[in-house]
């Protein structure tokens, strides 16, 4: 059976036309392991339970990196939820949504913990220092509904002592953010 040339045509047409239309996708924010559900509002306190040093200044550095989004941060009891763990040989932070809102399926509550095995809780070196705000940035980032990526940002799989690592959302992800509401 032959394709008649119109209808070839057409269909180039027609495929030309929805790739130029599709919309904007976030580079690199593929990775949906792990995807938190979407933040309810763009109004996001936070607080500190019980926190090491390392944890409060990992706490207060992802807020603070959180805060450079649309998302207005700031200290309270109403959304974000920081404490310490220690889980030996778990993963070094996790967040999670512990509460949705019954009318719209969006996160409420969050809690970030932040493992205090294996690491020094009390960071007095620039490197230790890196280490913990890495940390804060990253579960942050996750409570903007940020996934893992690749590149240059703090929400890069796996965290290092014994190096530098990204302490600051991208361009790329604040836009992931500010797109996720």
């Amino acid at each position: 059976m032959k394709t008649s040339h119109a209808l070839r045509r057409t269909i180039g047409v027609t495929a030309f036309v929805l790739v130029l239309t599709a919309g904007h996708a976030a580079a690199h924010h593929d990775d949906d392991s792990g995807r938190q559900p979407v933040r309810d509002n763009n109004t996001q306190d936070y607080d500190h339970n019980n926190l090491t040093e390392g944890g409060a200044m990992a706490c207060d550095h992802g807020a603070a990196q959180l805060g450079r989004s649309e998302i207005s941060v700031e200290l309270g009891a109403d959304d974000i939820h920081c404490h310490d763990s220690f889980e030996w040989g778990g993963y070094r932070g996790t967040s999670r949504c512990t509460s949705t809102n019954w009318w719209n399926d969006r996160c409420d509550h969050y809690r970030v913990w932040f493992n205090t095995s294996g690491v020094d809780s009390t960071p007095d070196t620039l490197l230790e220092r890196n280490y913990w705000k890495r940390l804060g940035c990253h579960e942050f980032g996750h409570t903007g509904s940020i996934s893992h990526v690749s590149g240059s940002s703090c929400m890069r799989t796996g965290v290092d002592t014994s190096v530098y690592n990204s302490q600051v959302l991208t361009q790329d992800d604040l836009d992931h953010i500010n797109d996720a509401l």
